[in-house]
């Protein structure tokens, strides 16, 4: 398992080549001068830089309606080098979660957009002043060769991350950049972000709920002594819970055997999680689906709240989201379809971040739910967080050898990796998207999740400081709070049968992000704890831990591995427990050719002690 080292040599020389054959472009990094291979540009060489100029014209006609006055937004540049890798990707569709990615925002007042023109100035090593409140990714003029740019300008401070309802954008430039001159690119802001329109698609229900819940919390946070606003969900955009509801076949007949079913909560970790929905919608009814898949009510949660994935727990920054599933949601949902309402009829399923949450659902909610599936669950275990220990590495940015910390990667051969991002570079792209945590991208979403909420920034905190990558210890002890396995060991007796008869967790051995080593030290900590549960005489506890790495697969490869095997799992779970499917069919019974008549459901087995 060539993840288990810090950061192996094949993988440094991987990065080091690809950056030495990158020199053309001139990327450089914004904090420290560095070049991508992470040696020290000269300082001749950065002070040559010439400043350069961004003119971006706002073509108000491309809005609805001039935003109200005195809101503030952000102005972001996004750009990719011109070359084949990125042919075809428009930089605001991303970015590209790429060490090549440029992005640099600054703050606007939407007063200033009246003027119709808007400048941000990149400033230089000569001592020439950027626009205040400059954010960026690299040292803007030093980028030389040619770029493909698009700028936004992000008003809706409702939606994560720069594609909000009613944001402006520019077409994609193709410029020409270099570093000893001074360059001016002028971009129209003539595109107008559309509003998502609800999803409507046969066999599914969309249901929404406004939650008396989140509304308190958010009337609670809206404004300190001085009526400054703190938690900035914006309007009631936080206040309300979705889901996309697919039904099983014969749920709408009349005359099926089965009235009352199942109920599977699904809690993807995109933005785009619903299109596992439609696409379940489009087949749940065809033979192949009812002979392989759970026969149930798939309720697909909608995790995005203003900060991003909203985790379903109860946190400074959501609110109380997980006592509105509970005991809001879930109710609603059970009053108004045909859900049987017992926790051994209700199994949660996530990946990623949506992992996590299902994994904190069972152990925080085992009177609501029977079971919970986790692929790639978001570090279970901190110790292990990107390969890093939060608890005792007092910097997560590099090893006590000087290597940085990887915190994106791709399989590039049997034994090497591709460093798309380190730790370092993701955290200044996040940062340059919104200094205020609302990118929308992974440590923006984990700290909403876990950190504590700072009413002066309005915003949740960093968990490490984004300039030197030391560890906020405060900080750290909220993330505790939500460990995993540190809960585990605070409360084994409670926590340990739940993990160990409730809890399935997949993760690949490659995993992009390296959670497979959270995993891993989850798993070790688990069967640990089972060990001496049976030397103490428990003959009751399973056997065999419920954590499972596969070897070689990545994030994408363990999505697929992981649903099949759920879905295996969970159809064997609800037979267990008295909530029988319909025996498995063939096509041709399925389809009404195998003598014509409706497969009898299957004897409802005693309930399992």
């Amino acid at each position: 398992m060539p993840w288990k080292r810090p950061f192996p040599a094949r993988v440094r020389a991987v990065r080091g080549l690809l950056a030495a054959l990158l020199t053309g472009v001139g990327l450089t990094s914004p904090a420290l001068g560095q070049t991508m291979s992470g040696e020290v540009a000269p300082a001749a060489a950065q002070q040559a830089a010439v400043q350069d100029r961004y003119l971006v014209r706002v073509a108000l006609a491309a809005a609805e309606e001039a935003p109200s006055a005195g809101l503030q937004g952000r102005l972001i540049l996004l750009l990719v080098p011109d070359e084949p890798r990125f042919a075809g990707v428009e930089p605001v569709a991303g970015p590209p979660l790429d060490h090549r990615s440029v992005v640099a925002s600054i703050p606007i007042l939407t007063d200033a957009i009246a003027k119709g023109e808007l400048e941000l100035v990149t400033g230089n090593g000569l001592g020439e002043t950027a626009t205040a409140g400059l954010v960026a990714t690299h040292r803007l003029a030093e980028l030389s060769g040619r770029w493909r740019v698009q700028a936004v300008l992000d008003l809706d401070r409702g939606t994560p991350g720069h594609l909000g309802s009613g944001n402006l954008f520019s077409e994609v430039a193709t410029i020409e950049l270099a570093s000893d001159r001074f360059d001016e690119i002028k971009l129209d802001l003539t595109e107008r972000v559309e509003a998502a329109k609800p999803p409507d698609v046969a066999g599914a229900t969309l249901v929404r709920r406004p939650s008396a819940l989140l509304r308190a919390h958010r009337q609670r946070t809206s404004g300190s002594a001085t009526g400054t606003a703190t938690v900035a969900s914006v309007g009631a955009a936080g206040d309300t819970l979705e889901a996309l509801v697919v039904f099983p076949h014969g749920y709408d007949d009349l005359a099926f055997p089965r009235r009352r079913w199942p109920t599977i909560y699904v809690i993807g970790d995109t933005h785009d999680a619903w299109l596992d929905a439609i696409e379940l919608a489009r087949i749940v009814s065809t033979p192949e689906a009812r002979a392989t898949m759970p026969q149930a009510v798939w309720v697909y949660l909608h995790a995005e709240t203003p900060w991003g994935h909203g985790g379903f727990l109860d946190s400074e920054t959501h609110g109380p989201r997980m006592r509105a599933l509970v005991e809001e949601f879930i109710p609603h949902l059970e009053e108004r379809f045909r859900l049987i309402p017992s926790a051994d009829a209700r199994v949660v399923v996530g990946h990623g971040h949506g992992g996590w949450s299902a994994v904190h659902l069972a152990i925080e909610a085992p009177a609501t739910f029977g079971a919970a599936c986790a692929s790639a669950p978001s570090f279970v275990d901190l110790a292990a967080l990107a390969g890093r220990d939060l608890y005792r590495d007092a910097n997560l940015f590099s090893d006590p050898h000087g290597n940085e910390t990887p915190s994106l990667r791709a399989i590039l051969g049997p034994e090497d990796d591709l460093i798309r991002l380190t730790l370092r570079e993701e955290l200044a792209l996040e940062a340059a998207l919104d200094p205020s945590g609302r990118s929308g991208l992974f440590w923006h979403e984990l700290a909403a999740m876990w950190s504590p909420f700072d009413a002066a920034r309005r915003a949740p905190r960093a968990f490490i400081d984004r300039e030197t990558g030391e560890v906020d210890l405060e900080v750290a002890e909220s993330w505790a709070a939500r460990d995993i396995a540190r809960r585990l060991l605070r409360e084994p007796s409670r926590v340990g049968p739940i993990l160990a008869e409730r809890v399935r967790i997949v993760c690949g051995s490659r995993d992009d992000r390296a959670r497979h080593l959270a995993a891993e030290s989850l798993r070790s900590r688990l069967e640990a704890w089972l060990a001496a549960e049976r030397r103490a005489g428990r003959q009751d506890l399973p056997t065999q831990g419920a954590i499972e790495l596969v070897e070689g697969l990545d994030d994408a490869a363990t999505r697929v591995h992981a649903r099949l095997r759920f879905h295996r799992e969970i159809a064997q779970y609800f037979r267990a427990r008295g909530h029988a499917e319909i025996p498995a069919v063939s096509a041709e019974r399925a389809a009404g050719t195998g003598g014509g008549r409706r497969p009898e459901p299957a004897p409802r087995p005693a309930p399992a002690k």
